[in-house]
């Protein structure tokens, strides 16, 4: 459900722009220095969590288009431990290719979803060798 309505491909496409343009337009008014700065979530940059973010996208389009992903040896991580492997991985990231990885993983994220039935949407069961995070969604 998405604000209390059941979910359909426009109505998921349109929030997931809308929520797209706010960050756009947030990550616009602040300084690339800043960006790079460490310590805004625990040792994270804004950059780290963009470039999380991004193998997030590029992770579930990768599960929409195929419905039998290979996962990122990082779904193996137990997940307390996730995010802290996933930082160990992609700290040294330059923020233009975080930015990069960005555009890239929304824009297949955005044509995965164009290219789903309805019942897709909601229902994990429908894909193969879903990680155990994805089950409780």
């Amino acid at each position: 459900r998405l604000n209390g309505e059941p979910v359909n491909q426009a109505s998921f496409l349109e929030a997931i722009h809308d929520t797209r343009r706010v960050t756009g337009e947030l990550l616009a008014s602040i300084h690339a220095s800043d960006i790079t700065r460490c310590g805004v979530v625990g040792e994270w940059s804004t950059k780290d969590t963009i470039s999380h973010i991004s193998w997030f996208e590029r992770e579930v389009a990768d599960l929409l288009e195929t419905k039998e992903p290979i996962w990122s040896e990082l779904w193996n991580v137990p997940p307390d431990d996730l995010h802290d492997a996933f930082y160990k991985q992609h700290r040294e990231q330059s923020l233009e290719e975080a930015l990069s990885d960005s555009t890239e993983g929304f824009s297949r994220l955005v044509s995965a979803i164009k290219t789903m039935e309805y019942i897709d949407l909601p229902d994990p069961k429908r894909y193969k060798s879903i990680p155990p995070i994805f089950e409780h969604v």
